[in-house]
């Protein structure tokens, strides 16, 4: 019982936290946490719903998030210095 109740629970933190791009998000993909001398980020086509970011991200200029799944872009107002082409 106590293995189908984690995977009952691990299923329902994946559809509540995944596909959120978050500070977590970008070190998994990236392999570091060095968020204040990433400029460029480029995450196409991987299931992102959400953006969560904050303030930590401050030299970033350009994201790159197409062909994903958004509905949530409240996160990028924390992205001052953010350039629309």
């Amino acid at each position: 019982m106590g293995i189908l109740n984690f995977a009952i629970e691990s299923g329902e933190a994946r559809e509540t936290f995944g596909g959120k791009l978050t500070p977590d998000f970008i070190v998994e993909k990236l392999g570091h946490s060095n968020f204040s001398e990433i400029k460029q980020l480029e995450l196409p086509q991987c299931s992102i719903r959400g953006v969560e970011l904050n303030n930590q991200f401050s030299v970033l200029k350009c994201v790159n998030l197409e062909h994903n799944q958004l509905t949530n872009f409240s996160g990028l107002v924390y992205l001052p210095n953010l350039k629309v082409d």
